[in-house]
């Protein structure tokens, strides 16, 4: 069973989680992905070289289309418990 970070420090398996504290995880997880891409273009726009911005270009969309893997794994366990309760994947 994974084991969520919390903000500050302790861990806590996703099955001793409240409903609401996934909700909010999931929804700061959308968020920071959110911040992440867009951080992304910004930091294209001051890349020189066209190797370089062709690389950061292709990360950016492929996150824009698929998402931030990391994260996406995280909001998919969340999900996949909140199923498991019963409970709706909306974010609050």
């Amino acid at each position: 069973m994974k084991k969520w970070t919390c903000r500050d420090g302790t861990k806590v398996r996703v099955k001793d989680m409240t409903t609401s504290h996934i909700k909010n995880a999931m929804a700061m997880l959308r968020r920071a992905e959110f911040y992440a891409i867009d951080s992304g273009w910004e930091l294209l726009a001051t890349v020189h070289g066209e190797m370089a911005a062709d690389a950061i270009e292709q990360e950016v969309l492929s996150a824009e289309e698929e998402g931030i893997p990391e994260f996406q794994e995280w909001i998919g366990v969340f999900a996949e418990e909140l199923l498991r309760r019963g409970e709706s994947i909306d974010e609050k």
